[in-house]
């Protein structure tokens, strides 16, 4: 595909009427955001991202930017293009330590010391199976320490889209939406 053909493309995708082009997925490779948006197109606000509260890889990782129409996502070979008129509502939640690993590694670890006893009552030899279940508890907990990010909902007719950042300046992009809510 040459560039003319992908400028053409993304243009023709941005004209559709609004209650069409509420959400755009395709696969470019290698994307970078400047690349991707209209010669005359600005950012509000921009900040590093991942798409999904758990990812930790760079495969999920990439620039979250809202423009004055839309709010873009751009990672390796993917781009998400939410047009701001079909975003009905935002939600923010601060930076917090991820609930599901905190009940899972508390559980793991009340579970395996419950495991121990049991078995250290009946003396059963399988005391390595509460010391295995010990230590993935532990692990659990270090991995939610690792995922604590501020999330960022916006909510669509057809979906929801949920970005995460340790980044402080996802606030920012909450702020721009609101700010281009208000226009």
């Amino acid at each position: 595909m040459t560039d003319e053909a992908t400028a053409a493309e993304i243009e023709w995708r941005i004209k559709l009427p609004k209650f069409i082009s509420i959400y755009c997925y395709h696969e470019i490779d290698g994307m970078r955001l400047d690349e991707y948006l209209q010669k005359n197109e600005s950012i509000v606000a921009g900040v590093e991202a991942y798409d999904t509260r758990h990812g930790m890889s760079e495969s999920r990782k990439g620039k979250l930017a809202v423009t004055s129409n839309r709010v873009v996502f751009v990672r390796q070979k993917g781009v998400s293009d939410i047009s701001l008129h079909g975003v009905n509502s935002i939600e923010y939640e601060a930076p917090r330590y991820p609930r599901d690993y905190l009940y899972w590694g508390c559980g793991l670890i009340c579970g395996s010391i419950l495991l121990f006893t049991v078995l250290s009552i009946f003396q059963i030899p399988l005391l390595g199976l509460a010391v295995i279940g010990f230590l993935s508890g532990v692990a659990v907990l270090i991995v939610g320490f690792l995922l604590r990010r501020a999330v960022l909902t916006l909510h669509t007719p057809n979906s929801s889209f949920e970005f995460t950042s340790k980044d402080e300046r996802l606030t920012n992009i909450a702020h721009a939406l609101r700010g281009r809510e208000t226009q």
